[in-house]
């Protein structure tokens, strides 16, 4: 007559919170793996805008003062001396030591600020510690696009003795042919690479360490859940147990049905045989199996139950057995509806309650 509870889930923390932690886990290396390598790539190509936006500026100087030669406000000489002159003096840089030279189409140095020595020689064929011609580079790389970008080696500033890896961005100013150009460190494009991968690292190890508090808050709420729902099932597995012994120690027939009479469950009479066969009324209408008495009278008060929508009882004779169908019995049945619109109906024997009747009114 009870209706069992369903177990615990054992699995509930392998099976939502093992993937949110695995994930969690792979963050740091994902971000290693798929976003540091692409950072130096980032800072190269941000640095390559900068020098573009640089020599655009120094392009722009030569620009005016030419428009100024142009219009005879100058002479062309004083023009370039004044150019000269400005880029020069021209820093810029955290440590303003980023500088600026020129050279002409010839291969020609018109200005370095590090090395004047080589100012006014042509130096098309000097070439790097790699042996590579970066002047003839920069020429052609001018004069073909009409700006772009080179690398090559060269002194680190001012320090002959020490050479780094450089980039370069070169535009040509085609009324003079001069090409101007300004240089970035790699050394220094790899430090600020590394800034942006520190900074994303670190970003990754908070996340992951907000996530995986997270998640092991989550875990614990889990594992708490786990547990009170272990406990309750046990509670409920012991309630059930002491309703279960509590029924089966009831002598009464006890029937759990339906509104239209079909039996759900079934529980067998201690001090009494059942007026028809047990193994027949289980899921069937007590009309198609009962004796026809007991089953109008039974439904007639559930019937009255489920009007008044309180308990009902009655008592009505039946046969005593469904093979000594001449000896009757009385039965008491007593009915209540549940919420869910099935009843319960509990059967007593009543034959030596009702035949005791008579004889104490005759005393």
């Amino acid at each position: 007559m009870t209706r069992r509870g369903k177990k615990p889930d054992g699995g509930l923390v392998a099976r939502f919170l093992t993937p949110f932690l695995v994930a969690v886990a792979l963050l740091p290396p994902l971000i290693a793996l798929l976003l540091v390598p692409s950072f130096h790539r980032i800072a190269v190509r941000h640095r390559e805008m900068m020098l573009r936006g640089l020599v655009d500026t120094v392009h722009g100087v030569m620009k005016y003062q030419n428009s100024l030669a142009e219009k005879g406000v100058i002479s062309q000489k004083e023009a370039r001396r004044r150019v000269i002159a400005i880029v020069r003096g021209l820093r810029y840089g955290p440590r303003k030591r980023d500088y600026f030279w020129i050279v002409d189409t010839q291969g020609v140095v018109v200005e370095h600020p590090y090395r004047m020595d080589l100012e006014g020689k042509s130096n098309i064929d000097m070439t790097d510690a790699e042996g590579k011609k970066f002047i003839l580079d920069f020429i052609q790389t001018a004069t073909r696009d009409g700006d772009g970008i080179v690398r090559y080696k060269w002194q680190w500033y001012d320090d002959p003795n020490r050479l780094e890896k450089k980039i370069a961005a070169v535009k040509l100013f085609a009324p003079w042919g001069w090409i101007v150009g300004t240089g970035a460190y790699l050394d220094d494009i790899d430090a600020e690479a590394s800034i942006l991968t520190w900074r994303a690292l670190a970003a990754g190890a908070i996340a992951f360490l907000v996530l995986a508090a997270l998640s092991f808050n989550i875990l614990r709420q889990a594992k708490t859940i786990k547990r009170e729902r272990r406990e309750a099932f046990a509670k409920l597995s012991a309630t059930e147990e002491k309703l279960r012994m509590l029924i089966e120690s009831i002598p009464d027939m006890i029937l759990r049905m339906r509104r239209d009479g079909v039996v759900l469950d079934f529980k067998d009479p201690l001090n009494f045989k059942p007026f028809f066969e047990p193994g027949e009324v289980l899921h069937n209408k007590i009309t198609d199996v009962w004796p026809a008495e007991a089953a109008a009278k039974t439904m007639e008060t559930i019937e009255k139950a489920f009007d008044s929508g309180k308990p009902e009882s009655i008592v009505f004779k039946t046969q005593k057995a469904p093979n000594i169908p001449s000896e009757k019995v009385s039965i008491e049945v007593q009915v209540v509806v549940g919420n869910d619109g099935e009843v319960l109906a509990v059967f007593r024997d009543v034959t030596e309650i009702t035949a005791a009747k008579p004889s104490r009114r005759r005393k």
